[in-house]
């Protein structure tokens, strides 16, 4: 987790001390993926959930439409596996659009903390 203040504000939730919620851990927050690769994002969460909470992951824009979520659209993290790396597969698949792109992965949480955590985003450069 990076070096925040935080303070916590239940037995579970961990908040920034301006109360916004800390934000889902992503890694890496930037890739680079070639035409017919894909690379992995590995998720988890910051602090540990009242209960099961799905992190989902999207495409939320990109210059082609070819990238895609191929794994881990919906993670399930619960109060034992928390801190678990889970892996979102990303594809950027073949095709006849543009050679370069750039596109943005947005991963968000809902469960019983909402809005107990902050999506992350993770930059992607297409080539290819």
């Amino acid at each position: 987790m990076p070096d925040h203040h935080v303070t916590q504000t239940s037995d579970t939730l961990v908040r920034l001390e301006d109360g916004t919620p800390l934000p889902i851990t992503a890694v890496p927050s930037s890739a680079t993926v070639v035409r017919g690769g894909s690379f992995t994002v590995a998720v988890s969460l910051p602090a540990k959930p009242q209960g099961n909470t799905v992190v989902s992951t999207v495409v939320a824009w990109q210059t082609d439409s070819a990238l895609s979520v191929t794994g881990g659209a919906a993670l399930t993290f619960t109060t034992g596996n928390f801190a678990t790396p889970q892996n979102a597969t990303i594809t950027y698949a073949t095709g006849t659009g543009p050679r370069d792109g750039h596109a943005q992965i947005k991963l968000t949480a809902t469960g019983p903390d909402q809005p107990g955590y902050s999506p992350a985003l993770v930059s992607v450069d297409m080539v290819g």
